[in-house]
């Protein structure tokens, strides 16, 4: 997995290395890290939304993942890892088999104060992930997606980084980037490429300085993706996407963030494709000895309202990693979201609640997902409602419980009857879910 990828930019790297200088005894600091992770889960109903269905996955995961960091003399940085993926179960009507693989998962280069002390560069099988606010998945580029073997890409990033400012160019290679862990979503065919899978973008981070309790953060970019497979049996020859986000920290405990995407592009088949998306939310933390989160967001996400009009305006974004809800969003835990390829809204309204000194940490959430074009004049894709239980035992070892539903409509009835040919119920899809996490 990992020598095909590298040998179709082995000069770029090369030429990063050359640029580092010749070897030279040098002093080094190494660190071992690793993550185990161990998880527990019981679905039902997932398929199709019908109990009269034997569709269910009731299954152990581990994933376990040792690496080792070496600095040589602050210069240069070399990150190796490597992860294993187990699965086994029962899988009944669900498209899913008992698994373990090996693979490298992380292999890089980071070379530090590269011709200047603010300029370093990037190489090798790397972590990617766009995110805007700390602990979330990206909205619209994160190796993460879907949940791989293998979570981060292999490319070359360079950048320039001062207390303010952080520019990025970057070329990344997506051709390995298919293979999906966790629950399969029932799509009518699994996502593949036709090869040369490239992602070329900039990205510029700007955070101005902190005035008081007010901290602000932008970001924005433009990128360009070849060969992105849209859905199957359809592939865009060039996606050029442009991406701005914000995130505010106000006094009086509130937060507002949000973040879009306009995308311009051609599809193989000669048809034109223009698609966006966007997010605003709000969180409020209310004064008090406790850690309490309330928040709203509202997420919007265009369809292509008429397939034979020459355009596809659905906004496609198969590297996203959002996962604000267990079964509808989670690229671990389902996705019924890619079902189809965007059109969906969502407003979504959450709790959160930490105490003893945050080692303990309860979160609800509840989303309403409509769809903007209708599906055989139906629009209402369902409702969930997701509860979590998070504890920190100690600083390396974490227990969690998971327990989520959801409430399937007309308008996700008529999607699974479009895309899979079968019949969709409104008997509600439920997940549960237990994990034990160390990480060092």
């Amino acid at each position: 997995m990992l020598v095909s990828a590298w040998g179709r930019w082995s000069g770029i790297a090369a030429a990063g290395l050359l640029a580092a200088g010749t070897a030279q005894a040098v002093e080094t600091e190494q660190m071992l890290t690793g993550e185990l992770l161990i998880e527990g889960i019981n679905q039902n109903n997932y398929t199709d939304g019908s109990d009269d269905a034997n569709d269910r996955a009731a299954a152990m995961w581990i994933r376990a993942k040792i690496g080792a960091k070496v600095d040589f003399d602050d210069y240069a940085e070399l990150e190796l890892s490597l992860v294993y993926d187990g699965q086994a179960g029962d899988y009944s009507g669900i498209d899913q088999d008992d698994s373990a693989e090996v693979a490298f998962n992380d292999a890089f280069l980071t070379l530090k104060h590269l011709f200047r002390d603010d300029f370093h560069m990037r190489i090798g099988r790397q972590p990617v992930s766009w995110n805007l606010r700390s602990d979330y998945g990206a909205f619209y580029h994160d190796s993460r997606a879907d949940d791989p073997l293998v979570t981060s890409w292999d490319g070359v990033r360079a950048y320039w980084q001062n207390t303010k400012v952080t520019a990025s160019a970057f070329w990344y290679i997506l051709d390995e980037a298919v293979e999906r862990k966790g629950i399969e979503v029932p799509v009518a065919g699994a996502k593949t490429n036709s090869g040369d899978n490239d992602l070329i973008g900039i990205m510029l981070d700007y955070q101005p300085d902190a005035d008081g309790d007010n901290r602000l953060f932008f970001t924005g970019g433009a990128t360009m993706e070849l060969n992105q497979q849209v859905e199957p049996g359809l592939e865009a020859k060039e996606l050029i996407a442009y991406y701005a986000g914000f995130e505010a920290n106000l006094t009086a405990g509130i937060d507002l963030y949000g973040e879009g995407v306009f995308q311009d592009g051609e599809l193989r088949n000669g048809n034109s494709m223009t698609g966006w998306g966007f997010n605003l939310g709000a969180d409020y933390r209310p004064p008090g000895p406790m850690d309490t989160i309330i928040g709203v967001q509202f997420d919007m996400l265009s369809g292509d309202g008429d397939p034979n009009d020459g355009e596809y305006e659905a906004f496609s974004a198969p590297w996203e990693g959002v996962s604000d809800t267990l079964i509808v969003e989670h690229e671990r835990y389902g996705e019924l979201s890619e079902l189809q390829v965007g059109n969906l809204q969502a407003l979504k309204l959450k709790f959160e609640y930490r105490f003893m000194q945050e080692r303990f940490r309860v979160k609800m959430m509840g989303a309403h997902y409509q769809m903007p074009e209708k599906v055989n004049n139906e629009d209402t894709f369902g409702t969930e409602v997701d509860f979590e239980i998070n504890w920190q035992y100690t600083y390396w070892v974490n227990f969690g419980f998971m327990a989520a539903a959801f409430l399937p409509d007309t308008g996700y009835q008529e999607v699974v009857r479009q895309e899979l040919g079968t019949v969709g119920g409104d008997d509600e899809i439920y997940f549960l879910g237990g994990t034990a996490q160390v990480v060092f």
